[in-house]
């Protein structure tokens, strides 16, 4: 069993979110009078604008004509490269790289980082590598993933290497200590499973629900460590999103073992706002579709209860009888996490031996559930348990 293979940063999907914050703030360019307007007759503006229509921050079609010329080149070659017309895309960058000077520092590393990514997906490498190295020198540690990552793709693997390694520590970031591991671990350079281990760890840290890291640092648990306790935790986070991870659940050695009181033991440490944010986390990574607390407009929707020291109580609210196993389900993977944990059985048992009896109530491990149907809605719960129960 090997690692994940190196993965490359891609551009913002949500590219109005920043550059709605840009429009706002008065550093986002120097003030100056625009002295060369944009020719907005020309096809080339004409097929970028329509672009930014579609898919642009209101904000930023509101004051649009309002931004200097290269602010507004920027903007078109943005949204370009976000529909993925990349031909476009360069030709408004380099306008805008004409006065790259009037734009601010984040727009200006911006803007070299998204010309290296679009003439890599043109295949134009050395170009490529031109621009990357540009926004390698303003900061960019999206450029030094990507850039070791083409050295990569031409199995150039010591110049990859050495790109990594220089973007250290000041340019740190998951996906290049992701990559980094995956190089000594599958003796792409040199053979060195626990180094590679190391640097996924250090991954990890950085970007805990990404599924590639989750995989690989339960690949190295499993085959290196042989620390199968801690196999299982990894594979049991991706498992929902990764169908690869959920095939290693039945790998001879895990099958019986059960990651869920690591999990269960990490949602009770630390403060009520950590314990907080865990499960929020856990919501927006870990279902099969990201969900926000009290969102009353979700398919599930997620409520918690909180004291000063700790959470009380945890609700998944279905709207029909038909949803109820689901919302439970959705309950036991943001507590347990592990998809084959005996919390997900006991719950399969409890809600299918026949006619439900209102209010249903179990206990599985440090937990009392409770099923109610009230206004129509049906609400699986889970408390932790009191001493005296």
């Amino acid at each position: 069993m090997t690692a994940s293979s190196m993965k490359i940063k891609g551009l913002p999907q949500c590219f109005g979110c920043l550059l709605l914050l840009l429009a706002m703030s008065s550093s986002a360019y120097a003030a100056h009078e625009s002295t060369n307007p944009l020719d907005k007759n020309s096809a080339s503006f004409q097929q970028a604008y329509a672009l930014l229509q579609q898919n642009g921050a209101s904000l930023d079609l509101e004051l649009f004509e309002k931004h200097p010329v290269e602010y507004q080149a920027y903007l078109l070659g943005s949204y370009s490269a976000l529909a993925q017309h990349y031909p476009l895309a360069i030709e408004w960058f380099n306008r805008a790289y004409a006065d790259v000077d009037k734009l601010n520092e984040f727009s200006q590393q911006s803007l070299l980082y998204q010309l290296g990514y679009s003439y890599a997906q043109l295949g134009e490498l050395a170009e490529s590598e031109t621009w990357y190295r540009r926004a390698i020198a303003k900061g960019s540690a999206d450029a030094c993933v990507n850039l070791g990552a083409s050295y990569e793709q031409r199995q150039q693997y010591q110049q990859a290497e050495a790109q990594y390694l220089s973007c250290l520590p000041d340019n740190e970031s998951a996906l290049l200590y992701l990559n980094l591991g995956t190089l000594y671990y599958n003796g792409l350079v040199k053979q060195n499973k626990n180094l590679g281990g190391r640097y996924w760890q250090l991954s990890a840290k950085l970007d805990p629900y990404d599924s590639d890291i989750q995989y690989n640092l339960g690949v190295y648990y499993l085959n290196t460590e042989r620390d199968l306790d801690k196999a299982r935790y990894y594979f049991s986070q991706c498992s929902w999103q990764e169908s690869e991870c959920t095939s290693v659940l039945s790998h001879p050695l895990l099958i019986g073992r059960s990651a869920e009181q690591a999990h269960w033991q990490a949602l009770r440490q630390g403060s009520v706002v950590e314990q907080r944010h865990l499960l929020e986390d856990r919501a927006k990574h870990l279902l099969p579709v990201p969900v926000y607390f009290e969102d009353e407009t979700a398919e599930i929707m997620l409520q918690v209860q909180l004291n000063d020291k700790e959470w009380q109580k945890i609700t998944a609210t279905a709207q029909s009888r038909e949803q109820l196993e689901k919302a439970c389900t959705w309950l036991n993977r943001l507590i347990w996490v592990d998809t084959f944990s005996g919390a997900n059985a006991q719950t399969y048992l409890q809600l299918n031996r026949g006619t439900l009896t209102l209010p249903l109530e179990w206990k599985y491990q440090g937990l009392r559930y409770q099923v109610l149907e009230q206004s129509g809605q049906w609400q699986c719960s889970a408390y932790p348990l009191k001493s005296n129960e």
